[in-house]
């Protein structure tokens, strides 16, 4: 009798072993925190304002807050991202404010326009891009950044 009543309980309250969504996608607005254990996607006409941990982030719309992804992240070419960004790898093709925190390579593409301070173990600025702020590259990298006076 006991392992029915076991069973039941199960049954109600199933494992939550792994709570997060393996991958998400924002379409419209949105206003909260996310965790994904896969690929966070903000779409093109979505508008996030949020505080994120993926593995993975795409932005492909409009985002303001702060990002944790365990490996790379992404600004497509239109998109905008303002807020603190922590990643493995960092490209920005579109527009970007704020502090980036990498942990090996943050690249500007020739399309990128970011205002802010970058900490990265290697800083890749293209021909074309636009950037103003504070840069700590390589050994230095692990210094937090101080706030432009």
């Amino acid at each position: 009798m006991s392992s029915k009543k076991n069973n039941r309980k199960a049954a109600k309250n199933p494992s939550r072993k792994n709570p997060s969504p393996a991958s998400a996608k924002i379409t419209g607005q949105f206003e909260g925190n996310i965790s994904a254990m896969g690929e966070l996607h903000i779409g093109p006409r979505a508008s996030c304002k949020a505080s994120i941990r993926a593995n993975k982030v795409r932005i492909d719309g409009s985002f303001n807050g702060q990002i944790a992804a365990q490996k790379n992240m992404s600004i497509s070419p239109g998109a905008s991202a303002k807020g603190s960004f922590h990643a493995d790898t960092l490209r920005v093709d579109g527009n970007m404010e704020g502090q980036a925190f990498v942990r090996d390579r943050m690249d500007l593409s020739p399309t990128a326009q970011m205002k802010g301070n970058v900490v990265a173990s290697r800083f890749v600025v293209a021909d074309g891009a636009s950037f103003d702020g504070r840069i700590s590259v390589g050994r230095f990298a692990s210094n937090p950044v101080r706030k432009a006076a």
